[in-house]
C-alpha cells in the first residue's frame, strides 16, 4: 500500500469512527475492538461500513478528515474536500480486494 493511501485510510478510519460511534451504530463490542486495536491496521467492516450511511453521515465523515486530500487521496495543502464519490469508489475496490 502506498504512503498516501495508507495516510488517507488512517485518517479516514479515524474520522468514521467518531461519525458512526456518536451516531450509535457500532455495537459496544466492535467500538472496543476497533479503539484497542494495533494501529497500522485497517478494519475493514468499519471502513465498509461507510457504504451503508446516509448522505449526511458520509459528509460529516468526510468534513472530520484532519487533511484535505485530491482525488488520488495525496494530502494537499490548501483546504479542498475529496468528492464521496471518490471514496466510494475507493473503498468498493478494496473491499474487492480482500
Amino acid at each position: 500500500m502506498s504512503p498516501k493511501l495508507f495516510g488517507f485510510l488512517s485518517d479516514f478510519q479515524n474520522s468514521l469512527a467518531t461519525v458512526v460511534n456518536g451516531a450509535g451504530i457500532l455495537s459496544h463490542h466492535h467500538q472496543t475492538e476497533f479503539t484497542t486495536s494495533n494501529k497500522g491496521f485497517f478494519d475493514g467492516n468499519l471502513i465498509k461500513s461507510f457504504l451503508k450511511l446516509p448522505l449526511s453521515d458520509m459528509e460529516s465523515v468526510i468534513k472530520g478528515l484532519k487533511g484535505s486530500y485530491d482525488c488520488e487521496f495525496q494530502i494537499i495543502l490548501e483546504k479542498t474536500e475529496i468528492g464521496i464519490k471518490d471514496v466510494i469508489n475507493l473503498i468498493e475496490d478494496l473491499t474487492r480486494l480482500y
